[in-house]
């Protein structure tokens, strides 16, 4: 029995180190890595010009989004279009680092099909737009977070940048 506890421990010891040396190599990546953080977004074409049309994203799943500018760091999120703007929630926004450095510097990139985009993160404080995005999240992910925030669900929306 001692012997099956002591495999048992390595093989969890071994896990547990794969898990750290795969979340400390994810910083250094361009992007993501599953759910550990990647550093800054620097593979794709970055798009300038006018905003674009949204509309092409509202399917697509989820994206990458970099925040943090003095020490960028990029997490895979989930993102709503909604009357033409982008957004994204952030469940649990209290309990995460990304949330509040958006709230403290709003530049943020986001990588959407391959191709990169400098955008303003502004968080979404207007009770009606926050209805609405609420809703939008239930229907297009089946999770519909409380409207009284106790569920601390953050949403963002992805401005153009300023051409400061």
């Amino acid at each position: 029995m001692l012997r099956v506890l002591r495999v048992i421990g390595w093989l969890l010891l071994g896990l547990a180190g794969l898990a750290a040396v795969t979340a400390l190599a994810a910083r250094v990546m361009d992007g993501p890595s599953g759910p550990f953080p990647g550093g800054p977004l620097a593979a794709g074409d970055l798009v300038t010009g006018p905003d674009p049309d949204w509309s092409f994203a509202a399917e697509i799943p989820s994206i990458e989004i970099e925040v943090n500018a003095a020490n960028p760091l990029s997490r895979t999120v989930w993102l709503l279009v909604d009357q033409g703007d982008l957004f994204v929630p952030a469940g649990l926004a209290s309990r995460k680092t990304w949330p509040s450095q958006a709230v403290a510097d709003g530049r943020a990139v986001v990588r959407i099909a391959g191709k990169r985009y400098q955008r303003q993160a502004s968080r979404v404080t207007d009770p009606v737009r926050l209805d609405a995005l609420r809703s939008a999240l239930g229907r297009k992910y089946g999770v519909t977070p409380s409207s009284d925030g106790s569920d601390d669900t953050w949403f963002f929306r992805l401005g153009p940048r300023s051409a400061s």
